[in-house]
Parts: C-alpha cells; sequence; structure tokens
C-alpha cells in the first residue's frame, strides 16, 4: 500500500494497533479505555503521510514528538523504533481499502460542510456531519451528499472543531474512509478533516 492520502484510514488502523501494543505509560494495561490513543494515532498517521516518513527511525522520532505534546512525558526515540519499523512493514504489505463509493472525484469541490449537528439519536458527545459536494467536467457536474452519523474526535488539521458555520468552496485532493475512519483533505479553505464514525451512506443525484 501507498504512502498517501487516499489510504490514510487503512494506514491509520496499522498506526494504531501499534501504538496499542506499545501500550505508553501502561494506560491501556491500567484500565484506560481502548480508545485512549486515537487522537495520537490520527496525528502519527497525518504526519507520516504528507512528510512521507518511510524510515522507522524519522518515523519513530515524530511519534516522540506527538507523544510528548500529548502526555508530556519524555521518551527515547529507541522506544518507539521497533513500532515504527512495525508499523512502515504492515503498511507497505496491507493492500490498500477504501469504502469511499466514488472512484474519481474530478475537480470535486464543497458545496456545503454541515458539522456539530445534533445526531438522531440524541446521544451525547456525538454529532453528525453532512458533506454536500460536486464533481467532474463542468458540462456534466454531479452532485453527491455523504451523512456520517454518530462522529466523534472531529478535527480540522490539529485542532477541535467547534465553529457550526459550513464550509464550502473547499476542493477535495483525497477522501479515505474505512473502518469507521474518515479523512478529507483540501487544497484550499480547508487543509484536512478527520473523525470517527458509527455509520455512513452516500447519495448521488442526476
Amino acid at each position: 500500500m501507498k504512502i498517501n492520502c487516499q489510504n490514510f484510514a487503512a494506514i491509520y488502523v496499522i498506526v494504531k494497533k501499534h501504538i496499542d501494543h506499545q501500550d505508553p505509560y501502561g494506560l491501556l494495561a491500567s484500565g484506560c479505555p481502548q480508545d485512549e490513543f486515537e487522537l495520537e494515532a490520527a496525528e502519527v498517521t497525518k504526519v507520516l503521510i504528507l512528510r512521507h516518513l518511510d524510515k522507522p527511525k524519522a518515523l519513530a522520532r515524530a511519534i516522540v514528538k506527538i507523544m510528548i505534546q500529548s502526555f508530556d512525558e519524555r521518551e527515547k526515540v529507541d522506544y518507539w523504533l521497533e513500532d515504527a519499523a512495525g508499523m512502515l512493514q504492515d503498511i507497505a504489505a496491507a493492500p490498500a481499502a477504501n469504502d469511499w463509493p466514488i472512484a474519481r472525484m474530478n475537480n470535486a469541490c464543497i458545496t456545503g460542510l454541515f458539522l456539530e449537528l445534533p445526531p438522531k439519536n440524541g446521544k451525547d458527545r456525538y454529532q453528525d456531519i453532512v458533506v454536500l459536494f460536486s464533481y467532474g467536467p463542468a458540462k456534466k457536474r454531479q452532485y453527491g451528499s455523504a451523512i456520517f452519523h454518530n462522529c466523534w474526535d472531529v478535527q480540522i488539521d490539529k485542532g477541535k472543531f467547534k465553529d457550526k458555520r459550513p464550509y464550502c468552496g473547499a476542493k477535495f485532493t483525497a477522501v479515505s474512509l474505512l473502518n469507521n475512519v474518515a479523512f478529507l483533505t483540501f487544497t484550499n479553505g480547508l487543509a484536512s478533516l478527520f473523525f470517527r464514525y458509527k455509520k455512513f451512506s452516500c447519495a448521488l443525484l442526476a
């Protein structure tokens, strides 16, 4: 599998598996929930892809930096070296996988992006996300909508997103969905959008 944004979700699954296995600071062993390292895994995946870190030592350095930012606990690069090598080996061996149903998003752009919508089941700490988009050549534009139910860990760039206003006009560069992980990247207006979700549906309009 290539290291690129289209494979973000598949790479994220591998990265999180290795971080959980290493269990820094023994948090999982002490009873912390299985989602303890989700945000760190997402940040490591972003850095790995955007900087194309294909050497274990460079990746291990990046992991250490991210862990220090999250937990303020210093570690040596060697602590992560074996797992970094394992991540890269697993990524290279894994097949590409993406649940996004549209193979080609030529000239695709957001016509509406709505976050922090109240979920239909009314549960706290979740939100629904709606993405309205258009794609294809100018004379034959096609339109679609994607609805993600019960989302959490929503991040735009590196920060938590709290603004409820819709975004529009940002052009897609990649969409990656797999195992309830979503990662969307754009060329303008936004840089990236990451979140976890419980359910996804997509409708294409004539």
